[in-house]
């Protein structure tokens, strides 16, 4: 995973350098903090707005276990469809 998308209620600006904490629901708790970079700022029509992210200077730790915890969901979702 290089970037992330997310919502949120306060409006950034594309280049703003953010600081990410982040809890990944896994056994053990995962609890990770990085930097990133805004990419991109889409107003949604509910007034918040969604928000794409390209991690910065992410270590192979860190990395490793958000790609891991993603393929996860994506497995998880794939067996409750076929299901």
């Amino acid at each position: 995973a290089s970037c992330l998308r997310f919502d949120v209620d306060e409006a950034f600006i594309t280049g703003d350098i953010l600081k990410i904490r982040m809890l990944l629901p896994t056994y053990p708790i995962s609890f990770l903090t990085f930097c990133s970079e805004v990419n991109e700022v889409v107003p949604l029509s509910d007034g918040r707005y969604e928000v794409y992210i390209t991690y910065l200077g992410l270590n192979t730790d860190v990395k490793d276990r958000i790609t891991g915890y993603l393929f996860k969901r994506q497995r998880e979702s794939i067996r409750n469809e076929k299901g």
